[in-house]
């Protein structure tokens, strides 16, 4: 959270007005269970790179779905369906 509001505000001192900071890169990697990362490459709220580190620093088994023109609410098309299915058939 503090790293997206630094993007949209670098004038503040965004790491000390957030209560709830949401450090999900130093949490994701106590998961262990399966995971699906998915992000819009044209998000204008939380930057592509931010998604694709999220990828990177997960742990196996990871799968990701990054659409190409999706921004911060992606479209539920046949595309986004079959990266579902093959995410949730990956847990049996």
């Amino acid at each position: 959270m503090v790293d997206a509001g630094k993007t949209k505000y670098p004038y503040l001192p965004v790491r000390f007005l957030l209560k709830d900071k949401y450090e999900s890169n130093k949490k994701i990697k106590n998961i262990k269970s399966p995971i699906l990362i998915m992000h819009g490459k044209v998000d204008n709220i939380v930057p592509f790179y931010m998604g694709k580190k999220m990828y990177e620093l997960a742990n196996e088994p990871k799968y990701s779905y990054f659409s190409e023109y999706d921004d911060h609410m992606m479209e539920y098309n046949e595309k986004l369906l079959n990266h579902l299915k093959k995410f949730i058939s990956s847990l049996n």
